[in-house]
C-alpha cells in the first residue's frame, strides 16, 4: 500500500485506476446525492452492487471518518493507498491478509463481511484481469 502513497493517479495500473475512480465517485456522490450506486452502475458487469455493499460497510462500519479525494484529484491520498492495497490483498486471494488490514478499517466483526463483499466485487469495465 506504501508504493501507491502519494503517487499520480495517472501512473496506476489500470486496475488501481479504475477502483480508486469508483471509490472517489462513490463517496463523492453519497456526499452531494445520497445515493452512491448509480455513481458506479456502469462501471461493473454487475451493476456494482457488490462495490456498493462494500462501500457501504466501509460508511457505515468504520472506527474513524474515512477521507477521499473529490474524482479529480491528481495523488493517491494516505486511506486511498490502505483501500487498494486491501483490493490487491482480495485480489491476490490473500484473505487471512484482507481481513487483518480490514480490522485497521473497520469495527471487528464487519472485517470478514468487508473481505467477502469485495471477493464478488467483478474487475471494472476496462480492467483485464
Amino acid at each position: 500500500m506504501y508504493d501507491l502513497m502519494d503517487r499520480k493517479v495517472a501512473d496506476l495500473r489500470t486496475h488501481d485506476r479504475l477502483m480508486l475512480d469508483a471509490m472517489r465517485a462513490w463517496v463523492h456522490t453519497l456526499t452531494l446525492a445520497g445515493e452512491p450506486k448509480r455513481a458506479v452502475a456502469g462501471r461493473f458487469i454487475d451493476g456494482g452492487s457488490s462495490f456498493d455493499a462494500a462501500m457501504t460497510i466501509l460508511d457505515r462500519c468504520s472506527g474513524e471518518t474515512l477521507s477521499f479525494q473529490r474524482p479529480c484529484h491528481p495523488q493517491v491520498e494516505e486511506i486511498e493507498a490502505v483501500l487498494l492495497g486491501l483490493w490487491r490483498l482480495v485480489l491476490d486471494g490473500r484473505e487471512g491478509d484482507a481481513t487483518a488490514t480490514a480490522t485497521l478499517l473497520v469495527d471487528g466483526d464487519a472485517a470478514p463481511d468487508l473481505v467477502r463483499t469485495m471477493r464478488m466485487i467483478p474487475p471494472p469495465r476496462g480492467t483485464v484481469h
